[in-house]
């Protein structure tokens, strides 16, 4: 399994990730989408989640085919992939 790093707009990564789970529900294979969240404390004692990374959601998939890439490119809110060279 291939893991992928897409950019979207700051605030609807779990838009984005609601959007491309129900175009992607049926006849593309294994595709996981993941936005991570961690839980933070005011310092009134009210926990709330906040995004781990936020802009960004992981897709995770045995291959990234062309069909694959022009969907997710037509979802709302997306800016681009994240360059694996830039990674390292």
């Amino acid at each position: 399994m291939d893991c992928y790093c897409i950019m979207v707009k700051t605030g609807g990564e779990e838009k984005f990730k609601a959007c491309a789970a129900e175009k992607f529900s049926a006849g593309y294979g294994s595709l996981k989408f993941w936005f991570f969240k961690k839980q933070m404390r005011a310092r009134a004692g009210v926990s709330f989640l906040e995004p781990l990374f936020p802009g960004y959601v992981f897709i995770e998939t045995e291959s990234l085919e062309r069909k694959k890439i022009e969907i997710l490119k037509e979802i709302s809110g997306f800016y681009h992939f994240l360059d694996r060279k830039s990674v390292v």
